[in-house]
């Protein structure tokens, strides 16, 4: 393969490849610029990355190259080998037994294994699996490069296992445990999150790897991540480079024995499916992956000497500008010889996460931190409420980090016609805002921003409205029709008790009839499986009738 130069990275820094985004035009959207630099300072070919609010991902986006030898750019479906992030993925089925009633987290792992392990150093050598996902098993990599291949491992899990561990085994040198009583020192281990991947085979009957494909890819749709090299589309799997020299040296796509710790390849969105199930209690997309008291143990520090949960690590994380921390959980994965690196992280008080992967080794602490600041400034806008004819009040959710929002309200997506006197309007830190002196039955866009004393967030994402009709036509006991339309529903009120019977037929531009009914006294609605578009409404009372086009949203 070639190497590249410098002045050839530095000149493709440019090229940003974004999608998903909810908002730009801020001090804080200058994060593109901020990453870039980043890229160049650490010398990363590629990054990935992504933030995560509550359920959802509220922004994403993509920078640089997967392959440079073919130009290949970073795109929302290039795998990564996320390296020891596969530790939380290891955990959280070997958690799922526990969820099960299968497996005692303090038991010894002995009493089940097929082959017995013991630390030739001391006496009391009982491990467990809380152990072994908190790393103080006392088990450590010894020579690794041993059990490192090009291409997939020739050896099974179990046979790695039983092999390093154990007496006379292949991969066995003397080396393999600390001189420390398991349970009282923290020595992380990757052989040792292997061995915690290969309880799942004899509990469960099943390889490892398929056990993690159905129990765990499956519900959280992590269709395309796989362990094994023979299990993804090759061609969509970034490369890892280091710098040295001045160019950049692709490395080859290596296997690992002990692969439930090292290997498994994954891109951004799927493994925001994972901490999006952790930020929710154990749930993603309304499927209970792991129980609630599961999720709460994994974020638990397990022992006041290590900042470890189950198969998860705590750390206070810096705010960028250095005012304040956050706490952080979540895992980093990062190799040389894989030359790859990746983080999974939430901050559970502000409820929001990222997901952020290289095709180089070094640890981007700067990018982590910007994104975290980046996501508490982020605003969810939500439907507007209370509208009429003259106003509506808008609504918001929460941004951790914000002092008070900028309101924008226009008459166009584009908001290129804003209205008067709402541009950038200051509304305080309250999260809804009554908008006034509107015409009726006319359509508007809104949207937000925060800002604190450091910065300005970007833009929410745009809610559209139609206000209200206005009085409509005057029927016999002197009372009004009103007509208005939100989330592809029209709304009829009809004053109570007329007497008179009442229809509403609803017609598209071109005189297509879409939906009659006969309406009942008081609030009615019709349901419409319609998107955006402009109909006409046709009301008949008594002897009366009423046309009026109106735009669904």
């Amino acid at each position: 393969m070639k190497n590249f130069m410098l002045p050839v990275i530095v000149s493709l820094t440019g090229l940003i490849f974004c999608t998903h985004v909810i908002g730009q035009n801020s001090s804080l959207a200058n994060i593109d610029e901020f990453i870039l630099n980043e890229m160049e300072q650490l010398h990363k070919p590629g990054i990935a990355a992504c933030i995560i609010k509550g359920d959802s991902i509220v922004w994403s986006r993509n920078y640089g190259y997967a392959i440079l030898e073919d130009s290949l750019p970073v795109s929302d479906t290039t795998l990564f080998t996320v390296c020891s992030v596969g530790k939380s993925i290891t955990a959280a089925c070997v958690l799922q037994l526990w969820d099960d009633g299968l497996l005692d987290l303090d038991e010894n792992i002995n009493n089940f294994l097929p082959f017995q392990i013991d630390n030739p150093n001391v006496e009391n050598d009982s491990i467990t699996a809380r152990m072994l996902m908190i790393h103080t098993s006392s088990i450590v990599d010894y020579n690794p490069g041993a059990y490192i291949s090009i291409g997939d491992p020739t050896v099974t899990l179990g046979y790695f296992c039983e092999n390093y561990l154990s007496p006379g085994g292949a991969y066995y040198y003397g080396n393999n445990f600390l001189n420390a009583i398991p349970g009282t020192t923290d020595a992380y281990s990757t052989a040792g999150s292997a061995l915690n991947g290969y309880l799942v085979e004899p509990l469960t009957g099943m390889n490892y790897n398929d056990y993690a494909r159905e129990y765990l890819f499956n519900p959280l749709n992590m269709e395309r991540s796989a362990w094994l090299l023979s299990e993804l589309n090759i061609s969509n799997l970034a490369i890892g480079y280091d710098f040295s020299g001045g160019s950049y040296n692709p490395h080859p796509h290596y296997g690992v024995s002990a692969y439930p710790g090292a290997t498994l390849r994954s891109n951004v969105f799927e493994l925001a499916h994972f901490v999006i199930m952790l930020m929710n209690g154990g749930n993603y997309n309304f499927t209970q992956v792991l129980s609630a008291a599961t999720i709460d143990s994994m974020t638990t520090l397990q022992s006041p000497l290590f900042l470890r949960g189950l198969g998860l690590t705590h750390n206070d994380l810096w705010n960028y500008h250095g005012t304040f921390t956050r706490e952080i959980w979540g895992h980093n994965g990062g190799d040389n010889t894989l030359a790859f690196a990746a983080t999974i992280q939430f901050c559970p008080v502000d409820n929001t996460g990222i997901v952020y992967l290289s095709n180089s080794s070094t640890q981007p602490e700067n990018i982590k931190k910007k994104l975290f600041d980046y996501a508490a400034m982020i605003v969810i806008a939500d439907s507007a409420i209370e509208i009429s004819d003259t106003q509506f009040t808008a609504q918001w959710q929460f941004a951790p980090d914000a002092s008070g929002y900028f309101l924008d309200v226009a008459l166009n997506e584009e908001f290129t016609y804003i209205v008067e006197g709402y541009e950038n309007l200051d509304v305080g830190s309250d999260i809804n805002y009554q908008v006034s002196d509107l015409s009726s039955n006319t359509e508007y866009f809104y949207r937000m921003r925060a800002y604190n004393e450091n910065d300005t967030g970007a833009y929410s994402n745009t809610i559209g409205l139609t206000t209200l009709l206005g009085n409509g036509f005057v029927n016999k006991l002197n009372t009004s029709i009103k007509v208005w339309s939100r989330d592809k529903t029209v709304f009829i009120e009809l004053p109570q008790n007329t007497g008179l019977e009442t229809s509403a037929t609803l017609y598209s531009l071109t005189g297509q009839q879409l939906r009659k009914t006969i309406l009942t006294d008081g609030m009615n609605s019709i349901r419409m499986d319609i998107r955006k578009q402009p109909i006409i409404i046709k009301i008949n009372a008594g002897n009366n009738s009423y046309c009026k086009k109106v735009m669904v949203w």
